[in-house]
């Protein structure tokens, strides 16, 4: 009969729970409500770098818009002297010209191959020829109403011009700072 009691006993200890695995469970249920709080602060946390990430777009769009005029315009500076050769000065140089020759690259001659809303800025780009120099003219069309990005597209081609300035500010080679049409004479 003892042997039979203490079966009992073991089969009912294994049949019903006991009360100290009752707080086990509400510390898991607490937990949860640590995790979701863990989980609504690192959203939080990825929300805050997601706006600071959109907010900068537009400044680091500029820069490589600004990056890439500034290539654009030397290409064409090079291409244009290029073009001259032996000639005695640059009369007759155009963008139909550099581009019919192929001395520019394709993005900069635009669908029409004069170099007509090609630029960055969504402008056109311009080279005459004035006796023994040129001028290169940019129109910067999507800058429209940003005056201090203006000054400072053209501050950043016055050291290409032919004068090699520091500033646009006081530059007898680069003229239209602060307006959408920049020209600069080389």
């Amino acid at each position: 009969m003892k042997k039979n009691h203490i079966a009992t006993s073991v089969q009912n200890a294994i049949a019903q729970p006991t009360h100290t695995m009752e707080p086990v469970v509400n510390m898991k249920n607490k937990q949860r409500g640590a995790m979701l709080l863990d989980n609504m602060i690192a959203a939080g946390f990825v929300a805050v770098v997601l706006i600071g990430i959109v907010a900068s777009i537009p400044k680091i769009s500029y820069m490589m818009n600004l990056t890439e005029f500034q290539k654009q315009e030397a290409e064409i500076a090079s291409a244009t002297v290029s073009w001259k050769k032996k000639r005695s000065n640059f009369t007759g140089v155009s963008m139909k010209t550099l581009c019919d020759r192929q001395l520019v690259s394709k993005s900069i001659c635009g669908t029409a191959g004069d170099g007509k809303l090609s630029n960055p800025f969504g402008g056109d780009w311009t080279v005459t020829g004035v006796g023994g120099h040129y001028q290169v003219t940019a129109t910067l069309t999507n800058l429209d109403g940003e005056t201090g990005r203006l000054w400072d597209v053209a501050d950043s081609m016055a050291p290409s011009t032919r004068l090699q300035c520091s500033s646009a500010d006081v530059c007898g080679s680069i003229t239209g700072a602060g307006t959408k049409t920049l020209i600069m004479v080389h």
